[in-house]
């Protein structure tokens, strides 16, 4: 999907390399949102480091909901909704919800791309390169890092 997710999301944990804010394009709902953590805020006592968190690793997230540093969403494919909708400002259909889902997902991904493309594949980097082809999608370093670690 070439929608931007991999401008946060790179590397060989698909994410935890930077920090970003939540509500890039659009702030999620207070329902979302941490009560009492207001992110790199609290570290740097800069306004616009309000709501600013590290990116979360992207492998074996299947694994470990619930979601967000607020730990309200359990469910997977709407945390992938709520992202496209707050970071990349993109209401993202069913299929491209349940395709980034299959993706995710380690077993999935071969089922799910076996779905997709009819091929049987049975290791991750011939499973990353068809499901590339099928939506676009590059992996390479983030674009832009809007805050970096001090340290």
């Amino acid at each position: 999907m070439a929608k931007g997710c991999s401008s946060c999301y790179a590397g060989v944990n698909v994410g935890a390399d930077g920090y970003y804010p939540f509500g890039l394009v659009e702030r999620p709902s207070a329902d979302i949102l941490p009560e009492n953590d207001k992110g790199r805020l609290a570290v740097t006592n800069k306004a616009e480091d309000s709501y600013v968190f590290r990116v979360a690793p992207l492998r074996n997230v299947t694994l470990t909901a619930p979601y967000f540093h607020s730990s309200k969403v359990w469910d997977l494919k709407q945390a992938v909704a709520i992202m496209g909708q707050t970071q990349l400002g993109e209401e993202l259909t069913t299929e491209e919800v349940d395709r980034l889902v299959a993706f995710l997902n380690p077993e999935g991904c071969q089922r799910g791309l076996s779905y997709f493309t009819g091929r049987n594949r049975d290791n991750a980097s011939t499973c990353l390169a068809d499901f590339r082809e099928i939506n676009g999608l590059s992996f390479g370093k983030p674009q832009k890092t809007v805050v970096t670690n001090p340290h």
